[in-house]
């Protein structure tokens, strides 16, 4: 793994090595502290970002080694190492590592593990391994080698990967792990991959499906003993390309046999997800079209929904229908759908833009009927542009007008208004290819000209396949922003790039890099249009063509997809949403921008939800609360998926958790004051200035301590209070509360957190010389705490476990107690050139650190060497 930093040190008999730091200070004065340090994070089953901020003190450092390109895991590797050198040869007495393994893998095919990128996370709340057995360590060479072998096996979903055409809607489920074997002794590294993978991509009323069985491949081996193995891809051979035609047939419609029934205009709606009080989750229809794809906006004191659903009077082929529903906020009831434009030809890709009064929806509508043998290039051709305005005193959508009318593919209309200003836009293939690989790409919109839209006008020509577009505004004029697919080759993701293109313009290339750049989305930022899109992890944004982008998040963010939403309020509010599955069950993710901090949130979990989440559109209601719509997934006992219309609402609420707490030992002394630290999470979606911290015994309150914290929707922070300690130290369990003053919280499940004080602390210390062949010991058995307590000393030869020596019982350590020894060097090294001796304490009361109980002295007739100390590198063999 290549180098990982350490610091050594060599005394007259003995050597210690603190892995992972490079200060000196670690391995000398501060060794013990070191030690107790290390352990009290691993007894604790201390965060990684605990155990991390523990080792900065002593100088820690990441590391990363490389298994294939595109995947360096940082590979942080924490402990100790002490033993003795007897004859020139070290021998471990003890050491422990604890391993942190991060690593993010990029992978050019998107559906081979997904969503890309997989973060592998051992450790922050998940997974912490320790070594507590080390095999030996090489004076030469500066290797400490692990005694056993090694597993690391992080567990993660697969899904449908990024990038892909947002002509498809795919969804995908399975379960993976990445095992990696490490057997020290062997230098070997080999890295498994097990997993299965059930993937669907739905185009338009098309789908195609591939199923893989649970399998094991090796993905890399050091030295391979089976060379058959090396670097499988465990979906090379799979056979499914999700961009050829060929794959897709018409889906089944077997569904529309089972009931479905419309659930918005009862005021208590089925509820499907437990939640707190502040999330209010609500199926508004049940087994409605799988890909309904649902948009939601704000129309004064309405809200108006549509999605794509199923009219069971048409055949398969013409089935699926655009209709709509209309919340009154008053009555709480949503109105039965209805058709949008009934005309009997299936309806596509629905999206809503709305200003102030103004509310439009454009759809991809397909110009003819089909029979039920229909291909998907047949409906393809057919796809043409149509429009409709919503009235708002009938509260019903106008006559459809049809923007185009020819036999070639117009799709993926988008539509945006502004100041009285509407413009659709939207994609033209000249060969009917709906991935856009084949023939020439166009793009074309229409404007909204005294009430009458603009015959097709041309923005742009000539284009490789569009992967998704979106219009907007920005630099106060109308712009459309698609994402370009670099080669034509849309298996490959990394030569995805953003492009703007205006009326009367030329097409500007917003990004140039070698990573994925996709899905521009045009929102607004703080009252300002402006462009958003995602880029490895993160979602970039400019207000201005010409500006560097700024980003989200400080960091990329696991799990987050590009098939994100912005929502936006009519107060200003703007916030990213996605959606993510895991072991079965989805969860809609938020980051907010707080208007006062002029920051974004950290990610904010809003709700979680059984089964698969497709399609999230959300907004801002009047109340700054968000409403989500959302079609949910959910597998039936016969193996068959419903889909089921869903809307979410969340109040802006406050909600810490506390996730770990904190303090030195050591300074637990009678009548004093004692430093906690408190690690604190907002897991709320509002902003908290000021805690208040509790500690409890039992339900009595002890100490109450404000802290002013500014603590971000998502954000984690360490709070430091005081508690007053008893005179008299007992081993007790007291409790941690932490609250915030600023409003109520809906969960104070999590707020709570219990910790023992009063643990005893016994060490033992040698003092030692010799004359001629006898070597005199002094042992010190010493208490470092303040609780009082007995203890046994045993001294034994050979290791800690040997033959006894001698036995002591210690009634008391209130004091020092010390016992003198002589040993005859002649006589114990008879046999060997060299006898080790240990002196092991055991205290009868409880020890959090028992790091410093043992202790031991080389008896030898050779001279020792000098004390000399090393700070550098060596090489820990994995």
């Amino acid at each position: 793994f290549n180098f990982i930093p350490a610091t050594l040190s060599f005394g007259k008999e003995e050597f210690k090595i603190a892995v992972g730091v490079n200060d000196v200070d670690s391995v000398g004065e501060n060794w013990e502290k070191f030690k107790k340090t290390f352990e009290n994070a691993k007894k604790s089953a201390a965060t990684v970002k605990g155990l991390r901020d523990s080792m900065k003190a002593f100088g820690g450092k990441t590391r990363s080694f490389s298994i294939k390109k595109g995947f360096e895991p940082d590979l942080d590797a924490y402990g100790y190492i002490e033993g003795v050198i007897v004859n020139g040869i070290p021998k471990v007495t003890s050491g422990s590592i604890a391993l942190i393994a991060e690593g993010k893998y990029t992978s050019q095919t998107q559906y081979l593990i997904g969503p890309v990128p997989v973060y592998f996370e051992i450790g922050g709340g998940v997974k912490l391994e320790y070594i507590g057995d080390i095999f030996g360590f090489n004076l030469e060479t500066g290797e400490a080698v692990l005694n056993s072998q090694l597993k690391i096996t992080p567990s993660f979903e697969l899904g449908a990967g990024f990038g892909i055409a947002k002509v498809l809607t795919v969804g995908g489920s399975g379960e993976a792990k990445l095992e990696f074997l490490i057997i020290g002794k062997e230098d070997y590294l080999k890295v498994t991959f097990t997993g299965s993978l059930k993937l669907k991509a739905t185009a338009l009323f098309f789908s195609a499906e591939k199923e893989i069985a649970k399998g094991t491949w090796n993905l890399y081996e050091s030295h391979p003993r089976n060379k058959s193995l090396m670097m499988a891809n465990p979906y090379e051979d799979a056979g499914f390309d999700m961009y050829n035609p060929d794959e897709y047939k018409m889906m089944s419609r077997d569904y529309i046999e089972r009931p479905s029934e419309w659930l918005g205009n009862r005021r208590l709606m089925r509820s499907m997800a437990t939640g707190f009080t502040n999330k209010e989750i609500k199926v508004l229809g049940t087994n409605i079209y799988p890909n309904a794809q649902p948009q939601l906006v704000n129309l004064e004191d309405k809200q108006v929904l549509v999605w794509i659903s199923d009219n069971p009077k048409r055949t398969s082929a013409n089935r699926t229908m655009l209709v709509y529903s209309v919340y009154d906020k008053n009555s709480g009831i949503w109105s039965e759908p209805v058709a949008i434009d009934d005309d009997g030809t299936a309806d596509f890709y629905p999206q809503l833009a709305q200003d102030g009064s103004d509310l439009y929806v454009v759809w991809q509508n397909c110009n003819k009927t089909f029979t039920e043998d229909v291909s998907l290039e047949e409906v393809v051709a057919s796809g043409e542009i149509a429009v409709s305005k919503f009235d708002e005193e009938t509260c019903t959508f106008g006559k459809a007008v049809r923007l185009t009318e020819n036999d070639v593919v117009d799709m993926l209309p988008q539509i945006a208004v502004s100041n009285g200003n509407a413009y659709i836009a939207w994609i033209r293939n000249n060969e009917n290819d709906i991935f856009g690989v084949e023939g020439e790409n166009s793009i074309y919109y229409s404007e909204l000209k005294d009430n009458e839209w603009s015959s097709p006008e041309l923005l742009s020509e000539g284009l490789n396949a569009i992967v998704s577009l979106s219009t907007g505004f920005i630099d106060d004029s109308f712009a459309v922003a698609y994402a370009l697919d670099g080669d034509d080759m849309l298996e490959t993701i990394d030569d995805t790039e953003i492009y703007i293109v205006k009326p009367g313009s030329t097409d500007l290339r917003i990004t140039d890099n070698d990573t994925m750049d996709s899905s521009p989305v045009f929102s607004s930022f703080n009252g300002t249009g402006a462009l958003y899109w995602y880029n490895e992890g993160n979602i970039l944004y400019i207000t201005q063509i010409g500006d560097e982008p700024d980003r989200v998040f400080d960091e990329a963010k696991p799990g987050l997809k590009d098939d994100f939403k912005v929502a936006e309020g009519s107060n200003g509010e703007t916030a990213i949403i996605w959606t993510n599955t895991s072991e079965g069950s989805s969860a809609i993710y938020t980051a907010i921008y707080d208007l006062d901090s002029t920051a974004w949130s950290d990610v904010v979990k809003l709700s979680d939800v059984e089964g698969e989440i497709q399609s999230p559109d959300g907004i801002f209601d009047e109340d700054g609360n968000f409403s989500i719509a959302f079609s949910r997934l959910t597998e039936l006992e016969d193996g068959s998926e419903q889909a089921d219309l869903c809307i979410i609402r969340v109040v802006p609420s406050y909600n810490l958790s506390v996730n770990g707490v904190n303090f030195d030992h050591s300074e637990v002394i009678p009548g004093t004051q004692l430093a906690i630290d408190v690690e604190v999470t907002n897991n709320g979606e509002i902003g908290v200035e000021e805690l208040v911290v509790d500690i409890l015994d039992g339900d009595e309150i002890i100490n109450s301590q404000a802290v002013q914290v500014s603590l971000r929707p998502g954000e984690s922070k360490t709070a430091t209070v005081l508690m007053n300690l008893p005179d008299t130290i007992t081993k007790k369990t007291y409790s941690i509360r932490v609250s915030t003053v600023e409003g109520e919280e809906y969960n104070t499940d999590d707020n709570t957190k219990q910790f023992t004080i009063g643990f005893t602390d016994i060490t033992v210390q040698l003092e030692r010389y010799s004359e001629g062949d006898i070597e005199y010991v002094t042992a010190n058995v010493i208490n470092l705490s303040h609780v009082p307590t007995g203890a046994t000393l045993k001294v034994t030869k050979g290791s800690e476990d040997g033959e006894v020596i001698d036995t002591k019982v210690i009634e008391s350590t209130d004091d020092i107690v010390k016992f003198e020894y002589q040993f005859d060097k002649k006589v114990l090294c008879a046999d060997n050139e060299s006898e080790i001796m240990y002196f092991t304490v055991i205290a009868d009361e409880e020890e959090l650190y028992t790091s410093d109980n043992v202790k031991f002295i080389v008896l030898t007739n050779e001279k020792s060497v000098n004390e000399t100390s090393v700070s550098g590198y060596i090489s820990v063999d994995m």
